[in-house]
């Protein structure tokens, strides 16, 4: 039966990673929760040796990315790793393995990465466009920014998996809590490096398309931590289920930048600090 429901779960990984690639981690991870790390890594590489043999990357690149990266925070969170940590080791590992496929690509079939992702773009957004003839993008500006836009691809489908997770608590042994996320402090340069990289004009247009990764990247990251610390708030004052619900969505859908802004001043703020002491000096009171 347990074998029988993992490879279930592959199987819908396969069709999520296909339809939408970013759901596809939410059955990968409850595979590597109900299966172990052994038959995790035997089923999803078997699956993903198969769809290697099409011959077609759009059909294994998109699956095998998200097995490596679900698979990698699981181990390393296996081995006491904050949240922030193990997901870094895997989001690296699984950008290793992206750019190794690259880089083989290049030299295999004489791939031009920058031709490839060009004309990747160029039909991505005739679709968009296709489906709304009002909105305009310019190809030449989203390039450049594609390697950021991979890589909150990534966050973004752990970050819905580890919530998922969460919620069905299929662990094994204790999880950290998505509210305990913490940027570590040194990423403040990073940031600060991005800002000036994109806003400054320099004479090398590469200056420019890093700081726009750079800036893209950490802008997401905030954001992760200041959902955390909506997330303290929430919990700390038991908001219910329909409220913090709204609250989520308004965030994600209008307030972006604000919870990008809340994750980044609490660098000196310290926000979850001060709503523990006060919850507890509430508690005092009453």
């Amino acid at each position: 039966m347990k074998l029988i429901r993992s490879i279930g779960l592959v199987l819908g990984a396969i069709a999520l990673s296909f339809a939408t690639i970013v759901l596809s981690s939410v059955p990968l991870l409850v595979l590597r929760r109900i299966a172990g790390s052994g038959l995790y890594w035997i089923l999803t590489l078997t699956a993903g040796l198969a769809l290697v043999l099409t011959g077609k990357m759009a059909l294994w690149a998109p699956f095998l990315s998200i097995v490596i990266l679900v698979g990698l925070y699981a181990e390393l969170e296996s081995l006491g790793l904050r949240i922030e940590n193990a997901a870094l080791g895997a989001l690296s590992g699984t950008g290793g393995f992206i750019a190794l496929n690259l880089a083989a690509l290049k030299r295999m079939n004489g791939l031009h990465i920058g031709d490839f992702v060009r004309d990747g773009v160029t039909e991505l957004v005739a679709r968009v466009q296709l489906m709304e003839p009002t909105l305009k993008l310019d190809v030449a500006s989203i390039v450049p920014q594609i390697p950021s836009a991979l890589l909150i691809l990534l966050m973004f489908s752990l970050w819905v998996a580890l919530v998922a997770d969460r919620k069905l608590q299929l662990a094994t042994q204790p999880t950290p809590e998505l509210s305990s996320f913490k940027v570590p402090d040194v990423f403040v340069w990073v940031l600060l490096v991005g800002v000036v990289a994109n806003f400054i004009e320099f004479a090398d247009p590469r200056v420019k398309a890093v700081g726009e990764n750079l800036f893209n990247v950490m802008v997401y990251v905030y954001f992760l931590q200041g959902m955390a610390i909506v997330g303290t708030y929430f919990k700390t004052f038991k908001v219910g289920l329909l409220w913090r619900g709204l609250g989520y969505f308004i965030l994600i859908g209008q307030l972006f930048l604000l919870a990008s802004f809340i994750g980044f001043v609490d660098l000196w703020i310290d926000f979850r600090r001060r709503l523990v002491k006060k919850s507890a000096e509430t508690m005092r009171e009453v």
